[in-house]
């Protein structure tokens, strides 16, 4: 391979997964905010259900904040997955658009330099 086309290669691969490294850690951001907010609605959810406890709420009122509580956890999560499932179709778009070194193909033991 021509020095020049490795080096083409080589910057056309490292740009691909600086993008994608980027992305992840959008992502992972995104995923971090999501799981806070998570735990803030336990918390939440566990303020309100002792309030209603306390006030001697009906057995109806603490079993809807318990499946409101699960219902927006439940979303938080969904939208977490979401965000992962993106993070698996980044990471298999780049992995195609990555350029293997043609040497290590018609050489699948590799040069033997170490």
């Amino acid at each position: 391979e021509p020095i020049v086309d490795k080096v083409k290669r080589m910057a056309s691969n490292c740009g691909h997964a600086t993008g994608l490294c980027c992305f992840k850690a959008q992502k992972q951001t995104q995923i971090s905010a999501l799981e806070l907010q998570i735990n803030q609605r336990k918390k939440k959810f566990g303020v309100d259900y002792l309030t209603l406890v306390n006030n001697k709420a009906p057995k109806e009122a603490l079993k809807q904040c318990l499946k409101e509580a699960q219902n927006d956890i439940s979303k938080l999560r969904e939208q977490i997955h979401e965000h992962e499932d993106h993070i698996d179709g980044k990471e298999q778009e780049v992995n195609e658009k990555i350029v293997a070194d043609p040497a290590s193909k018609s050489n699948p033991q590799g040069s033997g330099k170490r």
